[in-house]
């Protein structure tokens, strides 16, 4: 039988800035959170076809070969993946909720203080349910 609430702490980091996917695994890897690093769109969507059970979704918002907006549309048409929540995680200025395309929970503008990213990151780290993965 499958537990009501299924807990996984990993997290897929979508990044192309080699410099910044180090910086962020560093980071999340010494908080306990598994860390999968893609950096491109292609690249992230083989691995979450792969990988459907995450805890969230980090996404540069400008990608070598899409943009964040794009992927984001091919990660909700996926029936396995397309409740995890994402996070935007870009230097683009004026990010607000209401600017987010649907399926995106949040924005983290670089740069950031350590503190404030793992406080948006932690606020998922509890909701991983069996609904994400249906």
């Amino acid at each position: 039988m499958i537990p009501l609430r299924m807990k996984t702490r990993s997290i897929l980091i979508i990044e192309d800035n080699t410099e910044m996917q180090f910086l962020l695994k560093l980071i999340l890897e010494q908080e306990g959170y598994s860390v999968i690093v893609a950096s491109t769109g292609e690249q992230s969507l083989t691995i979450l076809k792969s990988r459907p059970r995450l805890l969230l979704i980090l996404m540069d918002l400008t990608l070598p070969d899409m943009l964040g907006q794009t992927l984001v549309g091919k990660i909700k048409c996926e029936q396995l993946i397309r409740k995890t929540p994402i996070l935007f995680f870009s230097a683009v200025s004026g990010l607000t909720r209401m600017s987010l395309p649907d399926g995106v929970v949040g924005a983290i503008q670089k740069p950031f203080q350590v503190n404030d990213f793992l406080s948006k990151i932690k606020v998922f780290k509890n909701q991983a349910t069996v609904s994400n993965f249906a």
